[in-house]
């Protein structure tokens, strides 16, 4: 499996902000699954890391189950086969939580979703995830076999993650691009197959990703996160071509419906939250087409650009 992990200054700050301001969820918030074939229900939250949540409730395990068959988040009204898209959560995941922006998420992109669950329920667990001395990761190694699986099939993948969600998604490209050299040999054969990942990352405490997949990389000027340890930060490395989508804005946080938030948790979670993000989000090509002339990496202000709101 892949070790991930954070230096220096990040972590500090990294620390701070998770202590002072990411809130606990609840583990007693539930999914009901009536699958034989999904994991064991009612577990402590830690036995899911790293499987995929499906639309249905059901954990299901990417080494015996295939993640094609997976049932996705979807809409009851959708009368075609859309594509997919995996997320892979932040910090302070609960299950139910996770559903919830799921549907969210889906409305707005008009797509099935299916989620990379990481099992970094509350502050400490969390914080040693990220750590420097961060053992292998069950979230890391589903990400990287399932971009892999989508590459030997040469077929494009969509990947969003959130708030701490890119430092597993970063560490599973550095992966698979580590992958893809050994067994082609080839970094022009590397690269094309990289262009087939769509990856999308929102508040990311993530600074540095690999060059090769077609980047989108969602930034709230108000903020800290991005600014303090993430894809703003000195020292970034968002990955060639990326787009850094930017805005400046305040929501009402989503968590409000799973939890009573402290007045630290209400302000922290109006500007990195779930809703704060998927208000501004946007159809991935229509935001990584605008500026393509350009050469580097491409700032764009998502208030300012006129494309559709909704979309895939």
């Amino acid at each position: 499996m892949v070790m991930i992990g954070l230096a220096g200054h990040q972590w500090v700050i990294v620390c701070l902000l998770l202590l002072l301001f990411t809130p606990a969820l609840s583990a007693a918030n539930i999914l009901s699954c009536r699958d034989s074939r999904a994991a064991p229900g009612g577990l402590e939250t830690v036995r899911y890391d790293g499987l995929l949540l499906g639309g249905n409730g059901c954990f299901y395990d990417p080494l015996s189950f295939p993640a094609r068959q997976v049932p996705p988040f979807s809409r009851s009204d959708s009368s075609r086969e859309p594509r997919r898209m995996f997320y892979i959560n932040g910090a302070s995941a609960s299950p139910f939580g996770e559903s919830l922006k799921y549907r969210q998420l889906v409305e707005r992109t008009e797509t099935h979703v299916v989620g990379v669950f990481w099992a970094a329920g509350d502050r400490s667990s969390a914080l040693n995830a990220i750590g420097s001395n961060a053992g292998p990761n069950p979230a890391v190694a589903t990400t990287t076999r399932l971009i892999m699986e989508h590459l030997e099939r040469e077929e494009e993948i969509h990947l969003r993650a959130a708030s701490a969600g890119p430092v597993i998604l970063s560490a599973a490209l550095t992966e698979v691009r580590r992958q893809l050299l050994i067994r082609h040999r080839n970094p022009q054969t590397a690269n094309r197959l990289m262009q087939l990942i769509k990856a999308e990352t929102h508040g990311s405490f993530e600074s540095r990703f690999p060059d090769g997949p077609r980047y989108v990389h969602y930034a709230n000027l108000l903020d800290p996160i991005p600014r303090a340890v993430g894809i703003l930060s000195i020292g970034n490395k968002p990955g060639r071509n990326a787009v850094l989508a930017l805005f400046s804005d305040t929501t009402i946080p989503l968590e409000r419906q799973l939890m009573p938030l402290g007045a630290l948790d209400e302000a922290f979670l109006r500007v990195h939250g779930f809703a704060t993000y998927t208000t501004y989000r946007r159809p991935f090509d229509a935001v990584y087409g605008a500026g393509v002339r350009e050469r580097g990496v491409r700032r764009v202000w998502i208030p300012h650009l006129r494309v559709p709101i909704r979309g895939f």
